[in-house]
């Protein structure tokens, strides 16, 4: 069984969001599968960051972000689920918001390199 820490208190920890109990594997297993969801979370936390500088400070990158963020909605909603199945006991409550996630995003995408022609942009001849 998977000994709780301060961070993994908590009967949600101890089952993935396919649903699979923790409490079915080794000790090394289970502290494996907490060790990859845990550099997930780090990996998604700066992520965030990153977007959050981009937004502040470099505003010319946020098409981008866009591109980049509707490639791996992309990639989840199409290949993960299709080429690489994983066997679970249930479908993961993640997986229902890629596919318009990845509409939104192209959609902003689309949006942020829309450029509106206003008239003092104009050249006069």
């Amino acid at each position: 069984m998977v000994q709780p820490t301060p961070l993994t208190r908590g009967r949600w920890r101890y089952t993935i969001a396919s649903h699979h109990p923790l409490d079915t594997y080794s000790a090394e297993a289970s502290g494996s599968v907490i060790g990859i969801f845990t550099l997930w979370g780090l990996s998604q936390l700066v992520i965030g960051i990153i977007y959050l500088a981009t937004c502040l400070r470099y505003k010319a990158l946020i098409p981008l972000l866009y591109a980049l963020g509707s490639i791996e909605y992309g990639v989840r909603a199409f290949y993960i689920g299709h080429y690489k199945p994983i066997k679970t006991m249930g479908e993961a409550p993640g997986a229902i918001i890629n596919i318009p996630l990845m509409i939104i995003l192209i959609a902003m995408l689309l949006l942020s390199l829309w450029r509106k022609d206003h008239p003092e942009r104009r050249q006069s001849y």
